[in-house]
């Protein structure tokens, strides 16, 4: 059975061997490689939010697939993000939290997906 040291038990055995405690160096974490890129938003709206609010007005999977991939701004958007917005779209109890455009956003919206 190991005994587990606390904290402070390591650090008074330090001063008493004279030895600094050991702590790891806040410059010892690797670099990131690159940021992530920014989350895909489609009019100002979450790519998700807007598939709700297709799934709830009747929009098929290819026509809002096409739309949301013609206007995305920042990062990917996955398929299944979009076809489980238009499932819960249509479903009352995962409907809230659904995007609202404005009469031009969804001329804008009907216009990409042709």
């Amino acid at each position: 059975m190991t005994k587990k040291t606390t904290p402070a038990a390591k650090s008074a055995k330090a001063k008493a061997t004279g030895k600094a405690a050991t702590k790891k160096a806040a410059d010892s974490k690797p670099a990131q490689a690159e940021k992530k890129p920014a989350r895909a938003t489609v009019l100002g709206y979450s790519p998700y939010g807007l598939s709700k609010w297709m799934g709830a007005k009747g929009w098929t999977k290819d026509a809002a697939i096409k739309a949301i991939n013609a206007l995305k701004e920042g990062g990917d958007v996955k398929e299944s993000t979009i076809t489980t917005g238009l499932c819960d779209g249509k479903n009352p109890k995962y409907s809230s939290g659904m995007a609202q455009p404005t009469a031009a956003e969804v001329k804008q919206l009907k216009a990409a997906a042709k």
